[in-house]
């Protein structure tokens, strides 16, 4: 009796001393999280003992939207991940946790209510009565609208009736802002009055240098000599101006008026669209010494919509730089995007980019799309890179550089790519590395490879060195269907 005693006793000692074993099993929980919207930065928290946390995040479709991998500090964990500004609407399932230790949560992506606009109100009107309204007959009145639209006061119409309106000119524009010649030969520019409805259209040519390039009364113009002329047309009624500039070269190629010189403008042209289906074609300025090809869209108002530049791929170029007024870029919302294609990489803006910023007050402003230069990186970061491309972003302000960077500003990049084979079997994890101020790689956790495209494309609200890399991240010890 006393032995059974003795055995159970033990039995009970060896339960008691493995009991605090279990409890101490491996933990991870995930905070719940508020519905966003498409563009929102959403944080992921929660707490963990592992020592690495893995987070997937995984779309209605069942397709990969986020992957990272985190280190807990102090047994809690946190990360960020920007919506897409295009992204469906709908609940997304998240999981964090490392083996069979996992969490899960859901993240509900709404719809962005919709914009309220504003009626316009109505302009201020100005009125040049030429002759007193004291009589019946046809009057002529000349209105001035101070806003937007058109509208007949009812001063004028309790007058006399019926009334003649005469709508004046407000701008002009010309099909092409940049055009290539040789000598002896033609092409016509067409001129646009606007409005449509404006009264008098009618406008003048001039050249700046006729021994250059020569202009006739309807707009066509012949080259001369070698060399560079400014035409411009001007309209009759308000001396609204627009202008183009041509290049004359010899049935050589010369475009210089002496010299061998490294520009090049004459044989290379950029390609401008906007969403409207106006094209045209800018002059491009090629410095094979500089490794630099440039364009310049003074002359060019941006489009109310889209404005999509493509420079050519040009031989000895790896920096491709585009000038812009100031006052294209700072606009008070997004009315207008830029989009600037070349073979290193592609970015757009939005026309609100340098609306706010301090310190710019200048008339100049110019984006450079170049390719990084890997020598320059410690180590550590050009080994994880390898012969993945990196590029160079940057902002210059009357030819001085500045560190752009404005969070209610969203930029979109492309950076053209080819994946290897063993890449493209895991193509969620090739990513976008922003290289910072001490040559550290910090993920975009947005960067995603398109292979429609044959790109890999990221939003970003500032300008730096990016470089595309390679992120596998394991999920061998995911039990299956844990996931």
């Amino acid at each position: 009796m006393k032995k059974a005693i003795i055995s159970v006793m033990l039995t009970l000692a060896m339960l008691i001393a493995f009991t605090p074993t279990a409890l101490c099993a491996e933990q991870v929980t995930l905070n719940a999280l508020s519905d966003a919207n498409a563009g929102d930065t959403v944080t992921i928290s929660g707490t963990s003992s592992l020592s690495e946390v893995s987070i997937k995040v995984i779309k209605p479709d069942k397709t990969i939207l986020f992957l990272d991998t985190v280190t807990p500090s102090g047994g809690t964990f946190s990360d960020t991940l920007t919506l897409p500004e295009d992204l469906a609407t709908g609940a997304y399932s998240m999981t964090a946790g490392s083996g069979s230790t996992t969490a899960t949560t859901t993240l509900s992506v709404t719809a962005l209510p919709p914009i309220q606009l504003a009626t316009p109100a109505k302009p201020a009107l100005s009125y040049d009565l030429s002759t007193a309204m004291t009589t019946g007959g046809s009057y002529t009145v000349t209105v001035t609208a101070l806003g937007a639209g058109r509208y007949v006061d009812s001063e004028a119409s309790q007058k006399s009736s019926p009334q003649t309106i005469v709508i004046g000119v407000t701008g002009a524009s010309l099909n092409a802002v940049g055009i290539n010649l040789l000598i002896g030969n033609s092409q016509t520019l067409t001129a646009a009055v606007m409005p449509t409805d404006a009264a008098n259209k009618a406008v003048t040519w001039s050249s700046s240098d006729a021994a250059v390039a020569s202009v006739d009364a309807n707009g066509k113009v012949t080259g001369v000599a070698v060399g560079t002329a400014t035409i411009t047309v001007t309209t009759e009624d308000g001396g609204f101006t627009a202008s183009c500039t041509v290049t004359v070269s010899s049935s050589n190629g010369d475009s210089s008026s002496g010299g061998s010189g490294t520009s090049a403008t004459s044989n290379y042209t950029a390609d401008v669209k906007t969403d409207n289906g106006s094209e045209t074609t800018l002059p491009v300025t090629v410095n094979k010494d500089a490794g630099t090809a440039s364009i310049d869209v003074s002359s060019q108002t941006l489009s109310q919509g889209e404005t999509v530049i493509t420079i050519p791929s040009i031989s000895d170029v790896d920096i491709y730089l585009v000038g812009i007024p100031v006052s294209e870029l700072s606009t008070t919302d997004i009315q207008k995007t830029l989009t600037i294609r070349t073979e290193v990489g592609s970015v757009t803006v939005g026309s609100n980019m340098l609306t706010g910023v301090s310190g710019i007050s200048k008339s100049k402003s110019q984006i450079s799309i170049g390719q990084g230069n890997k020598s320059t990186l410690p180590a550590d970061t050009k080994a994880a890179i390898g012969d993945r491309p990196l590029i160079q972003l940057t902002l210059s302000i009357d030819g001085k550089q500045t560190n752009w960077s404005k969070p209610d500003a969203l930029v979109t990049v492309s950076i053209p790519y080819t994946p290897t084979e063993t890449e493209l079997e895991n193509s969620e994890s090739i990513v976008i590395w922003y290289i910072d101020g001490s040559g550290n790689a910090v993920s975009v956790p947005n960067g995603h490879f398109d292979p429609a495209t044959g790109t890999v494309a990221f939003t970003n609200t500032h300008f730096s060195d990016f470089a595309v890399g390679y992120n596998k991240v394991s999920f061998k010890d995911v039990a299956a269907g844990a996931w």
